[in-house]
C-alpha cells in the first residue's frame, strides 16, 4: 500500500543505493530533511523500516562521492537527536565504526564534519558506550593535524563527559601506526611531548592543541606540568617554520592559563617577540596581546617586575624592522603600565631614533610613549637638550597634536616645565604666536603651547 512506513523506507533505501549520484545525494538529503523536521518517527515507524533506512546511510556514509558522504554525515547527526532513532543507531555498529572512520577521510572537510558529528554522538550516554575512545581518538589525528580547533573540541567533548583518556593508553593511538609500533610500551605523556619537537610544524600545532585540551583538566594537568614540557613549548616559537605556524602557535599558548607563570619569564617574552617580529606579522602579534594581558599593570600575576620593561625594549627595537605589525605592537605598548617602568638612558635614545626616522606612524607611537612616559620620575631624569629640541621641531610640523599632548605631558612636573622654559620651545610658540590671523591654526597651536606651560 502506497504511503506506508514499510513502502516509504524501502524506497528510501533503494534510492540511497541508486547508481546514479544525483539520486543518492537527493534521497539523503531527503532523509537529513525528514530528520530536521521530527518526521523520521511518524513517518517510518515501527523499527523495521526505521532500521532500513538508517541502514542506507550507514552506506552513504561511505560513497564515492565526498558530497555524498558530507550530507549523510550531518544527517546522523540530526537522526541522533531523537530518542527512538537514536537507540536504533547505538544498535548499528556499523554506522558508528563508519562515522569514526570518517576522522580519516581524504577530504578535510569531510573530516571536518565527522569530528562535528562525533562531538555531538559523545553527548549521548548510549552512543557514547559504543564510541571507542581509543578508535576515535587515533582516527581523529589527521583532523588535529589540519584543524587543530575543531579536533580540540571533540576532545573537550570526550573529557567532559567522563571519558578516561589516559587511563586507556589511547595517546599512543594518536600516531601514525609506524611511529606507534616504535613507541610500544612508552610512557604516554611522553609519547605526546614528543610531537612538540616534531619536524612538521603541523604536528607540533596538533600536539599542541591537545596539550591545552589536557591542562584544563587537573588531573591531566599534573601530569604533564614539568619543566620539560614548558621547555618544549617555549621552543615552538624559537623558530617557527612559516609565519602561519608562529602566528596559531602562539594563539594556543595564550590559552595556557596553566603554564603562563612560567611562560612569562624576560627571557622567553624576548625570544617570542623577536622570533614573531621576524615576519610573522599582525596576526601572531595581536594574539600575543592575550597572553601579554596588562603586564606591568598590576593585572597579570607576575612577581617578575623586569618583564614589562624586556617587552618595551624588544618592541621598540623590533618597531621599524615589521611595518605590518606596527599597529599590533602598538596595542602591545598601550598594555603597559610605563608610569612605573624602570628604563634607562639607552630607552630613551632608542626612541630618540625612532623619533628621527621621519615616519609619521612610528612617529605617532613614539609621541604617545614620550607622552605616557611623562609620569615616570626615572624617565624624567634622563631627559636631554636634545629632546626638547625635537619637541620644538614638531610642535612646528602640521601634525603638531600629539606633540603638544607630550608638552602637556611633561609640563605637569616642575623640573621638567623648568627645562622646557630654558629650551627653544617658548621661542617658537611666541613665534606663531605672531602669526596673527593670516595663519590661524599656527596662532592657534602658539596659544595653546604658551597656555599649556603658563607663561602668561
Amino acid at each position: 500500500m502506497i504511503g506506508t512506513p514499510e513502502v516509504i523506507s524501502n524506497l528510501l533505501s533503494s534510492r540511497l543505493k541508486d547508481e546514479d549520484v544525483d539520486v543518492r545525494l537527493a534521497a539523503v538529503q531527503t532523509v537529513h530533511d525528514l530528520a530536521h523536521r521530527g518526521l523520521v518517527d511518524p513517518i517510518l515507524y515501527p523499527q523495521d523500516g526505521v532500521s532500513v533506512v538508517i541502514s542506507g546511510v550507514s552506506d552513504t556514509l561511505v560513497d564515492k562521492y565526498w558530497e555524498v558522504r558530507r550530507v549523510a554525515m550531518t544527517t546522523v547527526e540530526e537522526l541522533a537527536e531523537n530518542d527512538k532513532l537514536r537507540s536504533v543507531i547505538a544498535g548499528t555498529s556499523k554506522l558508528l565504526v563508519r562515522v569514526v572512520d570518517s576522522l580519516k577521510d581524504n577530504t578535510t572537510e569531510l573530516r571536518v564534519a565527522a569530528a562535528n558529528t562525533v562531538q555531538q554522538l559523545g553527548k549521548y550516554d548510549d552512543l557514547r558506550a559504543v564510541i571507542k575512545t581509543p578508535q576515535v581518538l587515533g582516527a581523529l589525528w589527521p583532523t588535529f593535524v589540519m584543524y587543530p580547533d575543531t579536533a580540540a573540541d571533540v576532545l573537550k567533548a570526550l573529557l567532559e563527559h567522563g571519558t578516561q583518556i589516559l587511563s586507556q593508553r589511547a595517546l599512543l593511538i594518536w600516531f601514525s601506526d609506524d611511529f606507534c609500533a616504535q613507541l610500544k610500551g612508552a610512557d604516554q605523556v611522553d609519547a605526546l611531548l614528543k610531537q612538540l619537537s616534531d619536524s612538521n610544524w603541523r604536528v607540533q600545532l596538533a600536539a599542541l592543541a591537545i596539550l591545552n585540551v589536557f591542562q584544563e583538566d587537573a588531573d591531566l594537568r599534573n601530569t604533564f606540568m614539568s619543566s620539560d614540557t614548558v621547555g618544549r613549548l617555549i621552543g615552538l616559537v624559537e623558530k617557527p617554520e612559516t609565519s602561519t605556524a608562529a602566528a596559531k602557535m602562539v594563539a594556543i599558548l595564550v590559552q595556557l592559563s596553566n603554564f603562563q607563570s612560567q611562560i612569562i619569564t624576560p627571557n622567553t617574552i624576548s625570544r617570542i617577540l623577536a622570533s614573531l617580529g621576524g615576519g610573522s606579522g599582525d596576526e601572531a602579534l595581536t594574539n600575543l596581546i592575550t597572553i601579554l594581558g596588562n603586564v606591568g599593570g598590576g593585572e597579570f600575576d607576575t612577581e617578575n617586575t623586569d618583564v614589562p620593561v624586556v617587552i618595551f625594549t624588544e618592541v621598540i627595537r623590533q618597531l621599524p624592522l615589521v611595518p605590518a605589525a606596527r599597529k599590533a605592537y602598538m596595542d602591545i605598548l598601550r598594555q603597559l603600565s610605563l608610569s612605573t617602568i624602570h628604563v634607562s638612558f639607552n630607552h630613551v635614545e632608542r626612541l630618540m631614533n625612532l623619533w628621527r626616522l621621519s615616519d609619521s606612524a612610528i612617529t605617532d607611537i613614539v609621541l604617545d610613549m614620550f607622552s605616557r612616559f611623562a609620569d615616570n620620575d626615572q624617565f624624567r631624569l634622563l631627559m636631554q637638550p636634545v629632546f626638547w629640541d625635537k619637541l620644538a621641531q614638531s610642535i612646528q610640523d602640521e601634525k603638531c597634536g600629539p606633540a603638544l599632548e607630550v608638552l602637556r605631558a611633561f609640563a605637569k612636573h616642575a623640573e621638567t616645565r623648568e627645562q622646557i622654559l630654558k629650551s627653544g620651545i617658548v621661542h617658537i610658540l611666541l613665534n606663531m604666536l605672531k602669526s596673527g590671523t593670516d595663519e590661524i591654526e599656527r596662532w592657534q597651536i602658539g596659544l595653546e603651547g604658551l597656555l599649556i606651560l603658563r607663561v602668561f
